[in-house]
């Protein structure tokens, strides 16, 4: 089973995954995302060691469809998840 994700639910969790593993699901979901015109999205990568929060947060700097990301709020799951905000038009 791959990484769940839920475009509807703005949300993708890719915690246990690979750093690898991870982007690329990420990747494909803030594609699916962008074409759905969708603002702003929610990536659970989990506490861990941070290696995976580190490859996200590397990775959504440079991402085109990525205005800005920030660490997600502690009502959102604090340092275990990101909020992406995406570029729309």
């Amino acid at each position: 089973a791959g990484p769940r994700w839920n475009v509807t639910s703005r949300e993708i969790n890719v915690i246990g995954r690979r750093a690898e593993e991870a982007l690329e699901a990420v990747d494909k979901f803030l594609d699916d995302a962008a074409l759905a015109s969708i603002a702003r999205v929610r990536i659970v990568h989990g506490h861990g060691m941070g290696i995976l929060k580190k490859a996200i947060a590397e990775f959504l700097a440079h991402h085109p469809h990525v205005e800005k990301s920030y660490p997600a709020p502690q009502s959102e799951g604090g340092s275990g998840a990101t909020i992406a905000e995406l570029k729309t038009g």
